[in-house]
């Protein structure tokens, strides 16, 4: 082998080995919810609803529009036409009619009005059922990023307590600890390798929701806090105007109260008779006793009105009885949001007002260890500074978890806030896809 291509090939292994292949795409927050929506089959049958309200509201507006037909006819005619007897015939005839609805006291259109506006509810409900799965995924992967950073600290926190021991047995062996000390200090390990245990089991229910919703869990990653301008404020009197004239849901119930008045004015109008504008041409041949062949022409105008059969005082009960549910309906939506931008909005205050506190004690709790562990590597004189050293590395680990919590409660109870205001799918796209 040429010697100039032994460094090529050193260098090609270097590479190899230092360079891994390359993982799979890290899984983020967006990728998530955005797959978790694709994949969910309540928005695809939600989707589903909007076509068929859509084409409901083309079926009630063709009623009032005009309608032409064809028929045709072959049979035998058994008849005793003016008194000539009874008579067999056959005969076949053809015709065409065509109607047009003229007047109906507004029947038609307010039907057709309260259709198209079912159609906006169902398209709107679309839009909720999002907003509710976004938050679901979102949970889901905030959890799992909370679940695997808490079980790093564990790990951390073990291994720290491991060399604590290996300290512990290396001075007890030159007769400068207790071995009582040592056992003491081993026997702090086992509850923290129960505790990891534990979460390791919560990380795996929490990749399994996550997987169940977004098919993958790819390297999960912490998300970047909201840019200042998307981060939600705190103060629900000044949202709850705009948040209940905004939300998708206040806007789905009031498009349901409208139509619910549009049908309480269809039901009224029963009272009124329609007026239908036809005209129809039937070509009859060998009818027997009729001369021959012959045409029937027709253009008249129709009025209906029904006065027995239909029960219009009960369908406008009815109807009546649909709007004051649909009202109930709207101002419980009202009152759901309100509660829910409240609670969100009092529980992300007092979560920013914990962060500096947070921050502050990990600051002082990782200083008191971290000068625990040079008095211990620099002395040797009293035992009970080992232990006390466990403690100090116990409440690192407490005050860095606490503080990891604070920031993922913090942005879980953002994204709820925003939630909760109907705001969450835009803000999440505005924020992260630009």
């Amino acid at each position: 082998m040429p010697a100039s291509r032994v460094p090529r090939l050193l260098v090609a292994a270097a590479l190899a080995v230092v360079i891994p292949a390359e993982p799979a795409a890290a899984l983020t927050l967006l990728e998530a919810v955005d797959r978790s929506i694709a994949r969910s089959p309540e928005i695809a049958g939600l989707k589903s609803q909007v076509d068929v309200a859509r084409a409901r509201t083309d079926l009630t507006a063709r009623a009032g529009g005009p309608q032409v037909g064809l028929d045709t006819g072959l049979g035998a005619q058994f008849s005793n036409l003016f008194g000539r007897g009874p008579a067999t015939q056959f005969r076949r005839d053809v015709g065409a009619r065509a109607s047009q609805r003229l007047w109906d006291g507004q029947r038609t259109g307010r039907a057709v009005e309260a259709a198209d506006k079912r159609a906006q509810a169902a398209a709107l409900e679309v839009e909720v059922a999002k907003e509710r799965l976004a938050m679901l995924s979102a949970e889901a992967y905030l959890t799992a990023v909370r679940r695997r950073q808490v079980l790093r600290l564990t790990q951390e926190n073990i291994t720290y307590h491991r060399w604590l021991v290996d300290v512990a047995r290396e001075r007890v062996l030159r007769n400068q600890l207790a071995k009582a000390r040592l056992t003491e200090l081993q026997a702090r390990l086992a509850p923290l390798m129960v505790e990891k245990i534990e979460q390791e089991a919560e990380l795996a229910r929490a990749l399994i929701t996550l997987k169940e919703l977004a098919g993958t869990t790819n390297d999960l990653q912490v998300p970047p806090e909201l840019p200042v301008d998307a981060r939600p404020r705190p103060e629900p009197d000044r949202l709850l105007p705009e948040i209940l004239f905004t939300h998708p849901a206040m806007r789905r119930a009031n498009l349901l109260v409208e139509a619910a008045e549009r049908a309480l004015e269809v039901a009224k109008a029963a009272y009124w008779p329609t007026l239908d504008a036809t005209a129809s041409s039937r070509y009859l041949q060998d009818a027997e006793g009729l001369r021959g062949n012959q045409w029937d022409n027709q253009a008249m105008l129709r009025l209906n009105w029904s006065l027995v059969g239909e029960d219009v005082p009960a369908q406008i009960r009815e109807a009546e009885a649909a709007r004051k549910q649909a009202v109930a309906q709207k101002e419980q939506a009202a009152r759901e949001i309100a509660i829910e931008v409240r609670r969100y909005a009092t529980t992300l205050a007092a979560l920013r007002d914990q962060q500096r506190v947070l921050k502050d004690y990990q600051a002082v709790a990782k200083f008191s260890m971290d000068a625990g562990i040079d008095y211990v590597k620099r002395t040797a004189r009293f035992a009970t500074d080992m232990v006390a050293l466990a403690e100090l590395i116990n409440v690192r680990y407490h005050a860095e978890s606490n503080v990891l919590a604070n920031r993922i409660d913090a942005q879980m109870t953002e994204l709820r806030l925003l939630q909760a205001a109907g705001r969450l799918v835009p803000t999440l796209d505005r924020a992260y896809r630009r």
